[in-house]
């Protein structure tokens, strides 16, 4: 994909201590359907009366960080960790023709979009379902070679 082991780890890492450190400053921070997925955590699939769109893959991801002792901070960890995916799986469909700074640019400016970092940060469905389905855009783009 363009980038040797160590840029991908950097990048992973970088993503992941940002997502780290907005959840240290920001313990407390609330939203309705996150707050309603961290209290429910034991149900799995969709709930009488929710909304009907909610993944049960991702509710089935809160449900073993529930089970494995994981909190409020822990399931904003486990949403941090989902979209750390989504940044590396951006990272590996950006083309090959473009040069590899501006890849690692665009990347950046993905990760840093003020609207992703308030989803990265609670446990929202979206960035493991693009993490997910970009994930497979780059394996199918890989195999099309």
């Amino acid at each position: 994909m363009g980038f040797s082991r160590r840029v991908w780890l950097l990048y992973g890492i970088w993503l992941l201590a940002t997502r780290l450190a907005l959840i240290a400053a920001f313990p407390a921070l609330l939203d309705g359907d996150a707050v309603a997925r961290m209290s429910d955590w034991q149900t799995l699939g969709i709930r009488p009366g929710a909304r009907p769109y909610w993944l049960p893959l991702y509710e089935f991801v809160l449900w073993i960080g529930g089970s494995a002792g994981a909190q409020y901070i822990g399931f904003r960890v486990i949403a941090s960790v989902c979209d750390v995916l989504l940044g590396l799986a951006f990272l590996a469909v950006l083309p090959p023709g473009i040069s590899a700074r501006l890849r690692m640019a665009g990347a950046c400016l993905f990760a840093a979009s003020p609207i992703r970092v308030h989803i990265a940060t609670l446990p929202y469905q979206e960035p493991l379902a693009w993490a997910l389905l970009l994930g497979f855009f780059a394996v199918w783009m890989q195999w099309a070679r």
